[in-house]
């Protein structure tokens, strides 16, 4: 009896082995694969056998489909940062635009004395000199991004793009911890 049962399973296996497989599934398994999954996983979850799945790996080149997906995320990652370091920066300038009307205000009262009126001279050139530094740090931050869009347009091999990437966030990381500080 147990033969029989086991007969049967191994005549099921193989009609799910030549089945065709439809499209959606295909798709399913990779955004699975891409997303860390293991082939037993899949195997698991969708019910596609071993083999079929690790012919769909090698067929449909799955690695390269996993790497874009981590590079992806990182780049998501390190888009988020940017994020948060902008938002902070455009309160940072906003303080500093307060400062630098502060200062205009003080050297166009003309009832202020000499000393007030360098304090407000000083007062002035600070948020300017603020914002002037705030801009700086924009451009080169949108300058940054432009060349990483440019390296993942040009460069074609998946190793030397990822290896760019993971410079370049990293990079990324220690400018934004920089700025962060300063």
């Amino acid at each position: 009896m147990a033969r029989g049962t086991k007969d049967k399973s191994a005549a099921e296996n193989q009609v799910k082995s030549t089945k065709p497989w439809s499209q959606e599934v295909k798709q399913q398994a990779k955004d699975l694969f891409g997303q860390g999954n293991s082939v037993e996983q899949i195997k698991e979850e969708l019910e596609v056998p071993i083999a079929t799945l690790q012919s769909w790996r090698y067929r449909y080149n799955w690695k390269a489909f996993k790497s874009q997906v981590n590079s992806e995320a990182e780049l998501e990652v390190f888009e988020d940062a940017i994020s948060t370091v902008t938002d902070a920066k455009r309160q940072l300038l906003k303080g500093y635009q307060l400062i630098s009307l502060a200062g205009q205000d003080g050297v166009l009262d003309d009832e202020l004395r000499f000393r007030d009126k360098k304090q407000a001279v000083d007062t002035l050139l600070a948020g300017l000199k603020g914002q002037v530094e705030v801009r700086g740090a924009d451009i080169s931050r949108e300058f940054f991004i432009d060349v990483a869009k440019i390296i993942k347009d040009e460069v074609t091999d998946e190793f030397t793009l990822r290896r760019i990437g993971e410079k370049l966030v990293a990079l990324g990381r220690l400018y934004n911890q920089r700025s962060v500080a300063d």
